[in-house]
């Protein structure tokens, strides 16, 4: 199974992520130096998500679309076989937030 939160309804979209500044030097290649002083870090536009499968395996696809020195190359922490899983909340966290605030707009009285 896979949900991409860029394309609720399917396909490929831009991810929005918002990485927390303090956890850049433990999840991107070359982190900026010195560090962000704000609470998050966003690449607005520099990375597409798209759903995957083979044979019985589903995955979010993630793809920097923008030159590296744009937006770095995010690493796992956890290992070759957890890939990007550092970034389940970060990376469409963006995405997320325009959702959540899109629904409330839709819902109010």
């Amino acid at each position: 199974m896979c949900v991409n939160p860029t394309a609720l309804g399917g396909g490929a979209g831009v991810l929005q992520p918002m990485i927390a500044a303090v956890d850049l030097p433990r999840v991107v290649a070359d982190p900026p130096s010195p560090l962000p002083t704000t609470t998050f870090v966003t690449y607005p536009n520099a990375y597409s998500a798209e759903c995957k499968t083979s044979d019985a395996d589903a995955w979010l696809q993630i793809t920097r679309t923008v030159p590296a020195t744009a937006a770095p190359t995010w690493t796992g922490t956890e290992g070759p076989t957890w890939g990007l899983h550092d970034f389940d909340v970060a990376g469409p966290l963006g995405n997320l937030v325009d959702l959540v605030r899109a629904q409330s707009a839709a819902f109010k009285p």
